[in-house]
């Protein structure tokens, strides 16, 4: 069983996955640093998504083709997510992609559409987290596949 180790989501190596979103003051004009979304045709869902706590294991993961979605946290806190590259040509995960990355309070991101993600990852018991997709992505957007071993993830 391989272990995935944390990196920023400013790391650079996020830009293959999604797009960090960090604070810029509220007068700051659009430009590279804002999210580039994409949803296709529907309905935009805004929600707070309240979960329990997932564990530290990454068995299978689940990606959407038709929007960008976006997460962040709606406690203030540090939390993960499994990454995997995107491949619209292909239903079948990269596990040599495999990527897991840390978002700290007051960042969020965006993922691209058919990026491979498993999380929102924590410490806590339970956590909110704002979540922002098409209104129909959790029925016909929703693609989930096994890895072909289990990862265990170091949040730390």
């Amino acid at each position: 069983m391989s272990i995935l180790v944390p990196r920023l989501i400013t790391d650079p190596a996020f830009l293959d996955y999604g797009q960090p979103i960090t604070p810029v003051g509220d007068l700051t004009p659009y430009g590279d640093h804002d999210a580039k979304l994409f949803f296709d045709s529907g309905t935009i869902r805004f929600y707070v998504m309240y979960l329990e706590h997932p564990g530290f294991l990454v068995a299978a993961m689940t990606r959407h083709t038709h929007c960008s979605q976006c997460l962040a946290s709606a406690d203030a806190q540090p939390w993960w997510i499994a990454v995997a590259a995107p491949d619209l040509a292909s239903d079948a995960i990269n596990d040599s992609s495999l990527s897991l990355f840390r978002i700290d309070p007051r960042q969020a991101l965006k993922l691209h559409p058919g990026t491979w993600h498993a999380g929102p990852y924590f410490t806590t018991e339970k956590a909110a987290f704002y979540n922002l997709e098409l209104s129909n992505t959790k029925v016909a957007d929703h693609i989930t596949r096994h890895l072909s071993t289990t990862v265990t993830l170091q949040l730390d």
